[in-house]
């Protein structure tokens, strides 16, 4: 980072039901479920801006990726308030483009993880 380069993550944080790092509860899709907070804490800790990115696939040998403006890490923010705007961004992009997410097979065992809490509006 210090070079001007990029550190691409995933913002959902979880791949073949293995959670490493702290995550937090977030709103999505109409129930409770877990993110990282891990790009928020090495954004802080950097001074790196947070920018959402969608890659699609379009054809076969093709993919357009959407790079989004920056999220808002204010230290004012909770890492879980900024990862929600993350979500619902992802979300949005999700509903339309369903193929996007390949961990459609752990999204109940990842629901049935999460104590609801009232950190963030249903």
């Amino acid at each position: 980072l210090q070079k001007n380069s990029v550190i691409m993550t995933t913002g959902d944080g979880v791949g073949g039901g293995r959670y490493v790092g702290e995550f937090t509860p977030l709103n999505f899709l109409g129930k409770k479920l877990e993110f990282a907070t891990g790009p928020i804490n090495l954004s802080r800790r950097t001074g790196a801006q947070l920018l959402p990115t969608i890659t699609l696939r379009e054809r076969i040998d093709y993919y357009h990726t959407i790079i989004l403006p920056p999220l808002d890490t204010n230290d004012s923010r909770t890492p879980g308030e900024i990862m929600q705007d993350w979500a619902y961004i992802f979300e949005k992009y999700l509903i339309q483009y369903p193929y996007l997410w390949h961990f459609w097979d752990e999204y109940d065992q990842r629901i049935e993880r999460v104590k609801p809490t009232n950190s963030h509006p249903c």
